[in-house]
C-alpha cells in the first residue's frame, strides 16, 4: 500500500523549486550585467540608452544617429570618468581573436584559425558571434570581450549573391533578389509571384 503524501513535504518541494527558478533568473540577469566606463557623457542616469564607444575599451557613449551602434542600457547613474553598470541584450564572453585590428563595436566572426574569432571585413558569413567590447592590435593574437549576438546584419562595400540560380519560389510577405541562371539578369520575385528585372547582364 503506497505511503500517504504529506502536505508539508509537497509544500517544501514547491518552495524549493521556486527558489531554484529564482536563482536561475538571478544568474541570467547577472550574466547580462557588465561594468563599463562613462568616458564622454557628463552624467548618465539609470535607464539611459547608450552604445558601445568605438574609441574606448569597455566604454559607453551616446548613439550618433537612430539605430546606430550596439545598445546598452544603464543600470546605474554615473558622472563622467566613472564606472557604470550596463545591461546588454545578451551575455558577454571572452574569446581569442587574430587577424586585423579590432576596436569596440566591431562585428566578430569565426576565424579561419581553429577556435579563434576575427573582425568581420568583407567575408560572406552565415552568422556572427557578436560585438567587440575591447580592442586588439592588427596581426596580434589576443583575448577580446564580446557581447554575444548571432546574425547581426551589417552591409559593408557590397552584397554577394550566387551568380546564377533557378528562380526561387514565391514566399508570401517576402521579396527575394537573385541572379537568374536562365539569362544572367538580376531580378526580384515578390510575394505574389510577380518577377521584375532589376538589371540585365549585357
Amino acid at each position: 500500500m503506497p505511503a500517504p503524501v504529506r502536505k508539508g513535504t509537497t509544500t517544501q518541494a514547491v518552495v524549493q523549486n521556486l527558489r531554484i527558478e529564482s536563482l536561475k533568473q538571478r544568474a541570467k540577469i547577472l550574466s547580462l550585467r557588465r561594468r563599463f566606463i562613462n568616458e564622454t557623457i557628463s552624467e548618465i542616469f539609470s535607464g539611459a540608452v547608450l552604445v558601445v564607444d568605438p574609441a574606448n575599451d569597455d566604454g559607453l557613449t551616446t548613439a550618433s544617429g537612430a539605430g546606430q551602434g550596439y545598445p546598452i542600457v544603464a543600470a546605474s547613474a554615473s558622472p563622467a570618468g566613472e564606472g557604470i553598470i550596463g545591461m546588454s541584450p545578451s551575455p558577454t564572453v571572452v574569446i581569442t581573436c587574430d587577424g586585423p585590428a579590432i576596436s569596440p563595436g566591431d562585428i566578430i566572426i569565426a576565424s579561419a584559425t581553429p577556435t579563434y574569432g576575427k573582425k568581420l571585413e568583407t567575408e560572406a558569413v552565415d552568422a556572427t558571434i557578436g560585438t567587440a567590447l575591447t580592442s586588439k592590435a592588427a596581426g596580434s593574437t589576443a583575448s577580446v570581450s564580446v557581447l554575444l549576438c548571432d546574425r547581426i546584419v551589417r552591409i559593408h562595400d557590397s552584397i554577394s549573391l550566387t551568380d546564377g540560380i533557378a528562380a526561387p519560389p514565391a514566399s508570401v510577405g517576402l521579396a527575394q533578389i537573385y541572379v537568374d541562371s536562365a539569362d544572367g539578369d538580376l531580378k526580384v520575385i515578390f510575394g505574389d509571384g510577380t518577377i521584375k528585372t532589376l538589371a540585365t547582364d549585357t
